[in-house]
C-alpha cells in the first residue's frame, strides 16, 4: 500500500483535465513545489470545496504513484482562502504576481521551508496590508536569495570594490552579469573573477 503524505501547502494554478479533473500546482512546507491529479475536482460538490483555488492555503494530503511525475491528491482541507484579499483588482494582480515568480523560480520537489513561508507572509500581508512597489521589491530580493539568485548589490562584482565605502565612483547594475560594476575604468584595478561584459 503506497503511503500516504501530509503537509501544508498553497495553491499556485489549476486547470481542467479531461471532463471532470484538475492538475493542481502546489508549493508545500515539507515536499517543495509539487504537482498532482484531482480526481473528479470539476464536478464533485463535496470534495475539494473551494480549496484547489489559487491563493488558497491547504492541508493536503496525496500519494505518489509509481511511474508518475503526478502526484494522486487525496484531499486538500481549506485553511485560509485569503478572502479579503480577493475583494480588491489590486491585491488579486499583486498575488498573482508573487505567486508567478515563486512558480517560475522553485524547481519540482525541492524542499524548501524558507520559500513556503515567504510566500505564505507574502499573502498574508497582502490580505491585511496596502499593495505597493515597496512590498513588491521586497519580496523578489529575498526570494532571490533564498533560491540562490540574489544580485550582487553591496559590491563590484567584477572586482569587489567595497559600494558603502566608495560614494565617488559611480555604478552601474548588470542584470546579465546579476550584480553591480563599478562604472569607471580606474576603479576596478583588481583582476576580475570573470570576465563580464557590461550590456
Amino acid at each position: 500500500m503506497r503511503a500516504n503524505h501530509v503537509t501544508a501547502a498553497i495553491v499556485l494554478r489549476n486547470r481542467p483535465y479531461g471532463e471532470s479533473d484538475k492538475i493542481v500546482s502546489f508549493l508545500t512546507d515539507k515536499f517543495g513545489k509539487l504537482t498532482g491529479i484531482a480526481k473528479g475536482a470539476l464536478r464533485s460538490r463535496r470534495r475539494f470545496v473551494n480549496s484547489l483555488e489559487p491563493f488558497s492555503l491547504v492541508n493536503l494530503r496525496f500519494q505518489d504513484p509509481p511511474h508518475s511525475n503526478l502526484a494522486f491528491i487525496i484531499a486538500a482541507d481549506l485553511v485560509n482562502s485569503y478572502r479579503h484579499l480577493q475583494t480588491s483588482l489590486e491585491r488579486i494582480a499583486y498575488a498573482s504576481y508573487v505567486i508567478e515568480i515563486t512558480d517560475g523560480l522553485v524547481p519540482e520537489r525541492e524542499e524548501n521551508q524558507a520559500v513556503f513561508d515567504h510566500l505564505q507572509a507574502g499573502l498574508k500581508y497582502l490580505e491585511e496590508g496596502q499593495p505597493s512597489l515597496r512590498f513588491l521589491t521586497s519580496f523578489e530580493l529575498k526570494l532571490l536569495r533564498l533560491v540562490g539568485y540574489q544580485p550582487i548589490l553591496e559590491a563590484c562584482k567584477k572586482c569587489r570594490l567595497d559600494h558603502f565605502r566608495s560614494s565617488h565612483v559611480q555604478w552601474r547594475f548588470s542584470p546579465i552579469n546579476g550584480g553591480c560594476f563599478a562604472k569607471t575604468v580606474r576603479a576596478c584595478t583588481r583582476k576580475p573573477f570573470r570576465s563580464a561584459r557590461l550590456p
